[in-house]
Order: structure tokens, then C-alpha cells, then sequence
């Protein structure tokens, strides 16, 4: 088996080390890109369901008059 040159160490030794900058730096970058970071989503239902409680909370009030 011939033996490795200095040139492929070289080679080797920086993609190695450009793979793991790049592992690294997704593993501590991607959780930044998730819609829970930075906005808290809210279920349509919940927002309907919200929206009947304020009609019915009206209409008992007599704001909303049939």
C-alpha cells in the first residue's frame, strides 16, 4: 500500500476539520430556524372556541342583540 502524501494529510486534515465547523455550528444554529423560537402558534380551534365564549359573554351582556 504506497504511503500518503503531505499534500492529501493536508487535504484530509482540513476537510476534517470543516466537517466538524459545520456539524458544530448546525447543531447550535438550526433550533434558532423553529417557528417555537420566536413565535408562540396558536390552534385555530382555540382561537374560534376563543371568539364563541367573547360572542356569548356579549350577547348575555346585551351588547349583541339578535
Amino acid at each position: 500500500m504506497p504511503t500518503e502524501s503531505n499534500i492529501s494529510k493536508q487535504l484530509t486534515e482540513k476537510t476534517t476539520k470543516l466537517v466538524i465547523i459545520i456539524i458544530l455550528s448546525n447543531l447550535f444554529i438550526l433550533p434558532f430556524f423553529e417557528i417555537s423560537t420566536f413565535f408562540s402558534y396558536t390552534v385555530p380551534v382555540s382561537i374560534g372556541f376563543d371568539m364563541m365564549v367573547d360572542f356569548s359573554s356579549a350577547y348575555q351582556n346585551g351588547t349583541i342583540t339578535m
